[in-house]
């Protein structure tokens, strides 16, 4: 998943020339503020592109060509945390009164260089606001997320200390490495909130990640527009075996110094790289000569196996509203079960178990009298099977390519999405990608 965060996110109907130069210069003037910002075209997978870049501000154009307006992104994000400002051409009492009950925190007639200035300003305030709030929250965050980090086995203490350790001394680069689904993101969050001063972790996967990857350190031809590495104190790379030709290992050693110093924080900036592949771990260590923490796989972490299954039954069963009951059998499935995904397969098993148990032992329409008079109702719980059987099929098909043929097509259902398209596949997009390019160039018909 990509986890790039992003300050402020503009939508405008950029078929108009006016309003393309309009989005132009405001962008311009976001980025001469040091916000990190984008735009983005009128198009049917926009609302995909703003969950998975996650803007702070979002500000949109009211009609959006053929593929509808702003109240239906509004609509969509009115419960994500994206603050959002209409700026449009047609003013109406109506949609401004809509767009303020779907979540707008403003509406702004757009009319003369002046109501530019208008946004800009709502802008500066929003996003001020915004960063206000985080650094409140970040201490409570840090709180949480140490609270929450179950670490009774030597095993993981040992990684948990060597964390520790990096977090109270300067250090621009480090690596973690641990198998897919040991804790290699959970590590670096929890690295990002032991640092003293503390502002957001920005999170990048190269599974996924389809722009250069040296725009990270920003674009020598256009100096306004800023680095990615410059937003966050805490950078986190995941799955760096995915720079086969080490054009991010490159960028690194050409860019280090720019880490030393963080515009926005005034502090150092650390890229914490993580991989699953021991050869790359090894390469970054003795080019850059720098740290490597290794995630322990579950097996090895027995004393923290039943309080992370604890754990995530307590954290299903606050989602789903029912109590269930452990049952001897669902203990020894839990027991017999290799998770060659490790955490992460763990977690999602027993969600899922919980879901599914919650589906099959109660009627939602007579629920609430009963949860009236008998209080919370108690479940047995079984394993997922479907769910394990997928979710390992999935994790041992990643260095598989799939079939040119049936890619395509599912490529055609997933309406050209390729992450959609990897995961209904059970791979991963490089490999996607790689097979697609492959297929192309040996003049096959994909």
């Amino acid at each position: 998943m990509i986890s790039v965060q992003f300050d402020v996110c503009i939508i405008l109907n950029e078929r108009e020339p006016e309003k393309q130069n309009f989005a132009r210069e405001l962008e311009q003037r976001l980025s001469a503020r040091k916000w990190s910002c984008f735009r983005l075209k009128p198009s049917r997978n926009m609302l995909e592109i703003i969950l998975e870049r996650k803007p702070r501000l979002l500000i949109i154009d009211y009609v959006l060509g053929d593929v509808g307006s702003a109240m239906d992104i509004l609509a969509e994000i009115q419960n994500e945390p994206v603050s959002a400002i209409l700026y449009t051409d047609e003013p109406s009492l109506n949609v401004a009164v809509t767009a303020i009950k779907y979540g707008a925190i403003d509406y702004i007639e757009m009319s003369s260089q002046q109501s530019l200035e208008r946004v800009l300003l709502a802008a500066q305030a929003e996003l001020d606001r915004l960063a206000l709030v985080n650094s409140q929250t970040s201490a409570a965050n840090a709180h949480n997320s140490q609270q929450h980090l179950i670490c009774q086995s030597d095993s993981f203490k040992a990684c948990v200390n060597e964390i520790k350790s990096l977090a109270i001394r300067p250090i621009d680069v480090f690596v973690i490495v641990g198998e897919a689904g040991a804790g290699r993101n959970t590590l670096a969050r929890h690295y990002a909130a032991m640092r003293k001063n503390k502002t957001f972790v920005t999170e990048i996967d190269l599974e996924i990640w389809t722009d250069v990857l040296s725009s990270l350190f920003g674009n020598p031809r256009d100096p306004r527009i800023e680095p990615l590495l410059s937003y966050g104190n805490v950078v986190f790379i995941d799955h760096v075996e995915f720079d086969p030709i080490g054009e991010l290992l490159n960028s690194v050693l050409e860019n280090r110094q720019a880490l030393s110093t963080n515009r926005h924080v005034g502090e150092y900036t650390t890229l914490v790289v993580g991989t699953k592949c021991r050869r790359t771990a090894m390469g970054w260590k003795k080019l850059l000569d720098i740290p490597t923490v290794e995630v322990p796989p579950l097996r090895e972490r027995s004393a923290d196996f039943f309080p992370l299954v604890q754990q995530f039954i307590e954290e299903a069963v606050v989602n789903s509203h029912h109590k269930v009951e452990l049952t001897q059998t669902f203990l020894k499935e839990l027991i017999a079960n290799e998770w060659p995904g490790n955490i992460k397969e763990l977690r999602a098993v027993i969600t899922e178990s919980v879901y599914q148990a919650v589906a099959s032992g109660d009627n939602p329409t007579s629920h609430t009298r009963r949860k009236q008079s008998q209080g919370p109702i108690e479940l047995p719980l079984t394993l997922a099977v479907d769910i394990k059987d997928a979710w390992e099929k999935c994790f041992f098909a990643q260095n598989a390519l799939p079939d040119p043929l049936l890619a395509r097509k599912t490529l055609d259902e997933s309406l050209g999405n390729l992450r959609v398209c990897a995961a209904k596949l059970g791979t991963n997009v490089p490999l996607l990608l790689q097979m697609l390019e492959a297929s192309t160039n040996n003049g096959k018909s994909v």
